[in-house]
């Protein structure tokens, strides 16, 4: 990048996984103590953790625009990349 060539997009999703923080807010919302977590992070880590719903999405979750149904899946979702829309 500091010779201004564009490196390829390596993160794998999948292989990411929650540290002690997000689990620290996950136990904080099961105690009741958090009534609700806002990030704009959209790695899905919070969902790992346990976090039932995040209100910004992940990049594990889809909606369906038709029905307004939500599917979380257990493989990154690849048409929801910001990198996609910020190219």
């Amino acid at each position: 990048e500091a010779q201004g060539v564009d490196l390829p997009y390596t993160t794998v999703y999948e292989a990411l996984r929650p540290t002690f923080a997000h689990q620290a807010v996950a136990k904080l919302v099961e105690l009741g103590k958090f009534a609700y977590v806002v990030s704009q992070n959209a790695d899905g880590l919070h969902h790992l953790s346990g976090i039932p719903y995040t209100v910004h999405g992940s990049a594990f979750t889809e909606h369906c625009p038709g029905c307004g149904t939500r599917y979380v899946r257990d493989t990154y979702v690849p048409e929801d990349r910001a990198e996609d829309f910020f190219a």
